[in-house]
């Protein structure tokens, strides 16, 4: 019964992260193909990201772009075989389904729109971080919190 009722909690939650994270993309898409700079610190510049992460390998030959597409959705289907064992052994998976969320979204991008979509962009002065999106930060948080129960667990 309380499994059930998590299973149901995490479902829920995985689609209004992702539906959030598709809007913020699609929102993206719409009126940001100038750049928007809010201010010094924060502005928002839409980007197609045919990489991995901060653009990473990121080339014009399809066979890359392809073999790391692939890579990806073998590590989602990784990710939900892990969920489904730590769901069996009772354990909370909202980490796990932070990850997955981001990587499904992300995945979709890359199947798509030939490209992750990224849009915000921090800087300060001549310093800036990567363009980067609403799952990526999903991905980031989900990570840090699987690795601080891991440390927790041993």
């Amino acid at each position: 019964m309380i499994a059930r009722f998590l299973s149901r909690y995490y479902f829920a939650l995985f689609g209004i992260l992702f539906f959030f994270d598709r809007y913020t993309k699609l929102f993206a898409i719409k009126h940001f193909v100038h750049a928007y700079e809010v201010n010094d610190f924060l502005s928002f510049s839409l980007v197609f990201n045919c990489g991995i992460s901060w653009g990473l390998f990121n080339s014009s030959g399809t066979y890359v772009y392809h073999f790391f597409t692939v890579c990806i959705a073998l590590l989602c289907f990784a990710l939900v075989y892990h969920i489904m064992c730590r769901l069996q052994q009772g354990k909370i998976i909202i980490a796990e389904t932070l990850v997955l969320t981001g990587a499904l979204s992300n995945l979709m991008d890359r199947i798509l729109h030939r490209g992750v979509i990224d849009f915000v962009l921090l800087s300060y002065g001549k310093w800036s971080w990567p363009v980067f999106n609403v799952a990526d930060c999903f991905i980031v948080v989900g990570v840090l919190i699987m690795l601080i129960q891991n440390y927790r667990e041993q």
